[in-house]
């Protein structure tokens, strides 16, 4: 395992943080990732757009569509 290399992952919020992070380091020349992987990254919470999320929402017993937009 090569410890000098830093590899962020994220799904979903936890890939807006790992952006969050890597502009940070970029805006405080801090050393920045050596690779970003985004598998379902949150990239906007404007409830008009589409999302297929927004559809197993619907019928979510604990998370429903009106909870989230």
């Amino acid at each position: 395992m090569d410890v000098e290399k830093v590899v962020l992952i994220g799904d979903s919020a936890g890939s807006k943080l790992c952006v969050s992070v890597c502009l940070i380091a970029i805006l405080r020349q801090f050393r920045i990732p050596d690779g970003v992987i985004l598998p379902y990254p949150a990239t906007t919470s404007d409830t008009s757009y589409f999302m297929p999320s927004s559809l197993i929402s619907i019928d979510d017993f604990l998370l429903q569509a009106n909870m989230i937009m």
